[in-house]
């Protein structure tokens, strides 16, 4: 396993950026990073990873709730990246927002759990926000944030994109699904920054009438969303099944618009990879579901800028070891 290094520890370096852990402390980063690490491994929940080498669930969550906030840990997130992508900078990039959600099976009422109800017998989820960038072949995670049930949408948009100019990264193109296209809102942000967008739009009942009525295969003309202009396009692909977009982009081909969309993919298979490592928790509280969900994009970048070296299953299993070996060498 020499292949896969383990050194620098992403997840130490968050666990130091987030966690306040005084140097007499018990438990250190690297304990804490082995209990995370050992349920990313596991596919499993983080209150079933009992071990006399490591702190138990109780312990990282007492952490976590008296050293953090969302926007603190958000923060440490942000600036771990920040570091990780000055290479980008200057660069034309895709950028892919988009929504994960996890199931949510309890019966506690929170402002954070939506009514959204993504796995059979869950009661609701919470839900998260992320945007990743696409540079050439290269792709991260670089923000992220959890939804409440009050969150503006549109706000969060903006303060998304204005990161990635922070970081000096040039939009070439943003990719968003269903749920942001739908939005007059998330329109007129991004006609308003300036930037070419290209949406997948829900077929209400509008957009049925206009597929029904079309006479060719693909229709490409001006639209309004609640009066925000946009332009529509839509391309039939049998009278069962359409295409429908929303985008600022010049008319072209139809087949041109569907292979720009489909590079939005790739943060949906960001996501399942993420979920390979998708460290669980039975907490309601939104900071330890987040933290743990940031755990698993920071070792999500790193796979990815090692190069993925193997899978990222794997590579996780082998920070896990790492870290133990470093344990076992280090006095405690």
């Amino acid at each position: 396993m020499g292949f896969v290094k383990t050194k620098p520890n992403k997840v130490v370096d968050f666990l130091h950026k987030t966690l306040s852990i005084k140097p007499n402390a018990v438990w250190k980063a690297r304990d804490f990073s082995a209990l995370a690490l050992a349920a990313a491994g596991r596919n499993a929940y983080i209150e079933t990873m009992n071990n006399d080498s490591m702190p138990n669930s109780d312990t990282l969550h007492y952490r976590i709730e008296q050293d953090t906030t969302v926007d603190t840990l958000r923060e440490g997130f942000l600036e771990l990246t920040r570091r990780q992508m000055r290479k980008l900078k200057g660069k034309h990039a895709l950028v892919i927002i988009d929504y994960t959600y996890e199931q949510f099976f309890g019966k506690a009422k929170t402002a954070w759990v939506h009514g959204y109800k993504p796995a059979k017998g869950s009661r609701g989820c919470f839900k998260m926000l992320a945007l990743s960038v696409v540079v050439g072949d290269e792709r991260f995670f670089l923000y992220a944030k959890p939804v409440s049930l009050i969150s503006d949408e549109a706000l969060e948009l903006l303060q998304a994109l204005a990161y990635v100019e922070e970081l000096g990264i040039r939009v070439r193109m943003v990719l968003i699904d269903r749920g942001f296209a739908a939005s007059a809102e998330n329109i007129a942000v991004l006609q308003d920054a300036g930037v070419k967008y290209l949406g997948l739009y829900p077929k209400r009942k509008n957009i049925k009438r206009i597929i029904q009525d079309m006479k060719r295969a693909y229709k490409n003309c001006k639209f309004r969303i609640k009066g925000v202009p946009t332009r529509l396009v839509i391309g039939k692909m049998s009278e069962e099944f359409a295409w429908v977009f929303v985008t600022n982009l010049p008319r072209r081909e139809f087949l041109a618009y569907l292979r720009l969309y489909k590079r939005r993919w790739n943060i949906e298979t960001g996501f399942r990879v993420h979920d390979e490592a998708q460290i669980r928790t039975k907490s309601i509280d939104i900071r330890v579901r987040f933290f743990l969900f940031l755990v698993a994009l920071v070792l999500y970048n790193a796979w990815k800028k090692l190069g993925m070296p193997t899978s990222f299953k794997r590579f996780v299993i082998v920070q896990e070891r790492g870290v133990i070996n470093a344990k076992e060498q280090k006095p405690t």
